[in-house]
């Protein structure tokens, strides 16, 4: 062409093999027919929403599936299956972004009218279906970008789409460089040089001088501050731990322990108890403390495991350390510390306080709607009046879900926020939420666009989202089976086994506990009963786990050797069942359970539930 023409020139032709998807299915001369792009079936999250998704999955299972059980007929019963799914899905589900797109242009439509109640009605079905296409679309996203802390409910965001394309990309190692510098692109050697790193990095190596790098490493918390810890001494034997100067007595810190006669600074807890016994001696403990101090040494746990004694932690359940409980106490002590400097002190009444404030984030809405309550509460909000102006919304959800704002004592908007959510059940909670929130994001788009939203709007928005809220978070388990009032039946025992149901209550007015056990045989006869009573616990659990102590000290004494004890504390049959070490002053009584129920044949624990 250049040696025939020398002016400007260019060629054009149809160069692609396929240029569309229906032009794969055209005849070429030169290659004969081409066969159609296969798509690879894809599961998709979002079908779980469907009212029939466990009928049809069954039924193509069921259809697809042949009288062959093996590998290769249940792969080949899979492959007849994805199309029946796909068309499901097709007919119940269809394009989401394009019935979104569709429903977005009848809403847009709707907005420009005049206010009619066909329009409202209209409008409300619209925002319902909407809310759910939107849900979707996130389960979409979700399950495309792999995003972990994607949650259902928020709209799905550019940053989402972005993520899944970047996945795509970089979700493959084609190569790595090796310790040399040279480069490696096979996959078998990639697979050793990936292990062998990974299994060098989380391999120790020997290393003697650990205690010289650890006194290299600065000390961030001094003796002081260890002594201002809330750590309490666990008894075992008693050696290490001071009688004057540690904390060991539950409810009476260092300082406050006085003792009648002269002790020692450098005295242990050794010398009060009875060595061979892992008893106290309460002699001597009730002739060294005053009557209060000395009832409540006399119920301290002694530790019949541990050959030392150990530190408790008394700010969590177990006796344990956790990361949230010191990160909750920190907290505590920086807000004192700061009510303190300011010269306000702490309320007697700080901890109902706190429990208004926990009333607020229980509410079944999202997070952006009780962090919007929050702010109205502390008076964060540029218009705090909203309230009392935006009167023709709240008259249509108050006629609609049948309640009243309590207006009638505002003083302010806190005390009048705490009143509401004490009486309120969650479905006025949640309305109350969902309400405020669109109240105010209707006042943005006043505020930031030329036209006012419509107050009927507004007020179908807030039905709609409503309808989700019931439906999703405030779903009511259904009833299988006819309520009774009648008692639960007795449980016999195993032929062979004797039954021990153990019960103790407490006395707040006289300092004791009181309990009772009965016995009964696999055929429910009365074989025994004993009663029996203790000073000083306060703790209902502390109770029942002692009773529980006495109960299996009396089956040894008494010859039983196959038993099934029964108990109505539910958290003390789990610390039975539970593995994880247990430093509580309860634990130390579950470990001589555990120790003392090891010599019987058969030995278990229950939880029945009271009469």
């Amino acid at each position: 062409m250049r040696s025939s023409w020398s002016g400007p020139w260019i060629c054009c032709g149809d160069f692609n093999e396929t240029r569309c998807r229906y032009s794969c299915k055209a005849k070429d001369p030169r290659r004969g027919v081409q066969t159609p792009v296969a798509h690879n079936f894809r599961y998709e999250a979002m079908w779980r929403r469907a009212s029939d998704y466990t009928e049809t999955v069954e039924a193509a299972w069921a259809a697809s599936r042949g009288a062959n059980v093996s590998l290769a007929s249940t792969w080949a019963s899979i492959n007849r299956m994805a199309p029946m799914l796909r068309d499901w899905s097709r007919s119940t589900f269809g394009s989401v972004r394009k019935q979104i797109r569709k429903l977005e242009q009848r809403l847009f439509f709707l907005r420009g009218q005049a206010v009619t109640e066909e329009y409202v009605k209209e409008e409300r079905v619209i925002e319902q279906k909407l809310c759910d296409l939107f849900e979707c679309e996130d389960i979409m996203a979700h399950q495309r970008s792999r995003v972990d802390w994607l949650r259902e409910g928020d709209r799905s965001t550019a940053f989402f789409h972005a993520k899944a394309a970047a996945r795509k990309r970089t979700n493959k190692i084609n190569s790595i460089i090796r310790e040399d510098g040279s480069k490696c692109d096979s996959q078998g050697e990639i697979k050793g040089m990936v292990h062998k790193f990974y299994e060098n990095l989380f391999s120790s190596e020997p290393y003697e001088s650990v205690d010289a790098v650890l006194d290299a490493i600065p000390k961030k918390v001094t003796e002081e501050m260890n002594s201002d810890l809330c750590v309490r001494w666990g008894i075992g034997d008693g050696k290490s731990v001071k009688i004057m100067c540690d904390n060991w007595v539950p409810g009476f810190p260092p300082d406050a322990i006085q003792s009648t006669s002269p002790i020692p600074r450098n005295a242990t807890v050794h010398c009060l108890m009875d060595g061979e016994a892992r008893t106290w001696n309460q002699e001597n403990v009730q002739a060294f403390f005053a009557p209060d101090i000395a009832d409540q040494i006399l119920q301290i746990p002694i530790s019949r495991r541990a050959d030392s004694d150990f530190a408790c932690w008394p700010l969590t359940r177990h006796g344990m350390y956790t990361v949230k409980s010191g990160y909750n106490l920190a907290r505590s002590a920086k807000f004192l510390h700061w009510r303190s400097s300011t010269g306000q002190g702490l309320s007697s009444g700080w901890m109902e306080g706190d429990k208004q404030w926990r009333a607020i984030w229980r509410i079944k809405a999202l997070g952006k709607m009780k962090i919007h309550l929050w702010r109205f509460a502390h008076n964060c909000l540029p218009s705090g009046d909203q309230l009392q102006k935006r009167r023709v919304v709240w008259r249509e959800i108050k006629c609609y879900f049948n309640f009243q704002l309590r207006r009638k004592n505002f003083s302010s908007c806190r005390q009048w926020l705490f009143d509401f959510l004490e009486q309120a059940s969650d479905l006025h909670a949640a309305v109350l939420a969902a309400t405020f929130w669109h109240i105010w994001d209707a006042r943005n788009e006043a505020r930031n666009s030329m036209e006012k939203p419509n107050p009927q709007r507004t007020c179908a928005k807030i039905l709609a989202y409503m309808d989700l809220i019931k439906e999703h978070l405030l779903k009511c388990s259904p009833v299988t089976r006819r309520e009774s009032n009648a008692p639960p039946k007795w449980t016999p025992p195993p032929p062979g086994v004797l039954l021990l149901n153990v019960d103790a209550a407490i006395f707040e007015a006289v300092g004791l506990m009181g309990a009772g056990m009965v016995v009964r045989d696999s055929m429910g006869i009365f074989v025994m009963a004993c009663r029996f009573q203790m000073q000083g616990v306060v703790s209902p659990e502390h109770a029942e786990a002692l009773a529980l102590k006495r109960t299996i000290r009396l089956a040894h004494e008494e010859g039983y050797d196959r038993v099934l004890f029964a108990s109505d504390c539910l958290s003390l049959v789990q610390r039975l069942h539970s593995a994880s070490p247990d430093r509580s002053m309860v634990g130390l009584v579950v470990d001589d359970i555990k120790l003392a129920t090891s010599s019987f044949t058969l030995a278990s624990f229950i939880h029945v539930k009271r009469v």
